[in-house]
């Protein structure tokens, strides 16, 4: 944590509480806080902080509302682009305005992918899908950080997936809605619904997700 977390958290949650009191929000930094309701805000105020902290430009500011448990409006901005991504769930994905769409890569081998793995206690088993994906994709693999900032890149098809071995909802949460509305799919590497912390994500174009899921399960199964 950092004082930008913080500070982005002050100028955020009073804004939703004085909009949506009858909303709970859920957010990094200070846990659950307003009524208990079937619509959560759920905030991310600085994702990348690590990035963040060490000057490297891949942070983003992630607020997604989710209703009963789903999706229903995201919005990501990365400061230093001033890309705004939004989505609807009943609507397109945008970049500033623009509708936006994933690519059209549809082999491992072809794609650009972004693996970040959890280094508290799944370091080796990361390293191992790590070496199987880079080996996949003949080495186009980055790790760059932010799953909020890569999975709106998978949306707006700069990069064809984003990867990560255990995640939690506010890394996600928004990006997956821009994601989907772009045409993409986001599930965990067993390819089941992307709902809580603790899961792994595989967020992609949707044309390389079974066989990078596959990739995932087979390197998570070796020895």
């Amino acid at each position: 944590m950092t004082e930008a977390d913080l500070a982005s958290e002050q100028e955020i949650l009073p804004r939703l509480q004085d909009h949506f009191p009858e909303d709970s929000i859920l957010s990094e930094e200070s846990g659950v806080t307003g009524p208990s309701s079937g619509r959560q805000w759920i905030v991310d105020p600085l994702d990348g902080t690590t990035n963040y902290s060490r000057g490297l430009p891949v942070f983003a500011v992630s607020i997604a509302l989710w209703e009963d448990e789903e999706p229903a409006v995201g919005v990501v901005y990365i400061p230093v682009l001033d890309e705004l991504f939004t989505a609807t769930r009943d609507g397109d994905a945008y970049l500033n305005g623009q509708s936006i769409h994933v690519s059209r890569v549809d082999a491992v081998r072809d794609a650009m992918i972004n693996c970040y793995f959890d280094r508290h206690g799944l370091l080796e088993p990361g390293l191992k899908v790590f070496d199987s994906v880079a080996r996949s994709c003949e080495g186009r693999v980055k790790i760059m950080g932010s799953s909020a900032s890569m999975l709106c890149w998978v949306a707006c098809g700069r990069i064809e997936a984003q990867m990560r071995n255990k995640t939690h909802l506010w890394d996600f949460a928004a990006g997956a809605l821009v994601l989907q509305r772009a045409g993409g799919t986001l599930t965990d590497f067993e390819e089941q619904p992307l709902k809580r912390t603790g899961q792994s994500l595989l967020g992609t174009n949707g044309l390389i997700h079974a066989e990078l899921g596959a990739i995932a399960r087979a390197a998570n199964e070796r020895k």
